[in-house]
């Protein structure tokens, strides 16, 4: 799926939070949006999904306006947001129920996403007997399995200690290369977006506008400390900073 934010601002009771954002996302683009705390980054995501509208501006999705919520557009949050009451399986075919989709065919579907996150083995489990990289695992595949065209995700790997957290986008990027989903990933961490993304797009300290887009030009299997990996990360962290100095 292609997206188009054409003239985007945002305000809250005549407070800005977004200012005249332009930006074109690409079929099957891994894209990563960084900025200074507050800066609008989880706003813009909700108004992609639909669940905002904004005070200026449009958002396009295969060149049709975003009026709300879709199916075309998966969102995958901070906090895990799985019903305590389901099992692993019940929480991933979840999506499939609204849709109508017999029961066989749901969890066909919910186990071979499962398998290729290595949790079949817990597809009866409660969420309470998780670890919360396992949770956040489950929390990606049930947005995956309403076959959405974009996947849209909001610091999915914040509450996660270091080692899982590094874990878990290698297995993004497997994911991302067995489905070929565009992805549209906020995080503050400069880091993991150096490490996951096609490109990335730099926000100023609040109201959130563009600074500056880089395009990753690193070989896929990134190495965190090899040369161009420091130099980009540096590059970027350097205009934050700056920003925020500035606030």
């Amino acid at each position: 799926m292609t997206l188009k934010i054409e003239g985007l601002s945002k305000k809250f009771k005549d407070r800005p939070i977004l200012e005249d954002i332009n930006l074109e996302v690409k079929d099957g683009e891994f894209l990563c949006i960084v900025g200074p705390s507050g800066c609008g980054k989880t706003t813009l995501l909700r108004i992609i999904a639909g669940l905002e509208k904004p005070t200026k501006g449009r958002v396009f999705a295969n060149g049709k306006p975003v009026k709300g919520p879709g199916a075309d557009r998966g969102f995958v949050f901070q906090q895990y947001t799985l019903f305590p009451w389901r099992t692993v399986l019940e929480n991933v075919t979840f999506g499939m129920e609204i849709k109508g989709l017999e029961k066989n065919e749901r969890e066909k579907i919910a186990m071979e996403y499962l398998k290729l996150v290595g949790l079949e083995d817990f597809k009866d489990a409660y969420p309470y007997e998780l670890s919360g990289g396992m949770k956040q695992r489950v929390a990606i595949v049930r947005a995956l399995a309403n076959n959405p065209k974009v996947l849209l995700m909001d610091e999915p790997f914040a509450a996660l200690d270091i080692q899982t957290r590094n874990l878990l986008q290698k297995e993004l990027l497997y994911i991302w290369e067995k489905t070929n989903e565009t992805i549209i990933f906020v995080t503050h961490n400069v880091d993991e977006a150096v490490f996951l993304a096609d490109r990335i797009v730099v926000l100023s300290a609040r109201p959130g506008r563009i600074l500056r887009t880089f395009k990753v030009e690193i070989d896929r299997i990134r190495d965190r400390l090899s040369k161009d990996f420091l130099t980009l990360r540096g590059e970027i962290l350097k205009i934050l900073e700056k920003e925020v100095k500035l606030r």
